[in-house]
């Protein structure tokens, strides 16, 4: 987009449509460095094979940029949640929740 407040309000859409569909609604200011960031890692997820590894401190918008750029692409985001007993089996059944969302994606198409 080369429009900035065509960009802003598409941003500020966005994230209202993701509030309104999740189930974790963000409470999100879409300032203009934060939409710069949404937009370069929507750009970069849609790419064929596109993947990003996002760096910052904590608290600095990592997961909220990739989940709204996510949103924003038609794509859904899996995570798997790691803590102090994450161990063997934990990763099998995260990896099994993971093929098993795969397989029922594949089958809607």
């Amino acid at each position: 987009m080369s429009d900035m407040n065509a960009l802003v309000k598409f941003s500020e859409e966005s994230l209202e449509y993701y509030n309104q569909t999740s189930k974790t609604p963000m409470k999100l200011v879409m300032f203009l460095e934060a939409i710069e960031h949404v937009a370069r890692v929507s750009r970069v997820i849609r790419q064929p094979q596109g993947n990003a590894l996002l760096l910052g401190v904590g608290g600095s918008g990592r997961k909220s940029s990739a989940y709204l750029a996510a949103s924003m692409a038609g794509y859904d985001v899996f995570q798997i949640e790691i803590s102090s007993k994450y161990g063997v089996e934990e990763w099998h059944e995260g990896i099994y929740i993971f093929i098993f969302h795969l397989f029922f994606f594949f089958n809607n198409l």
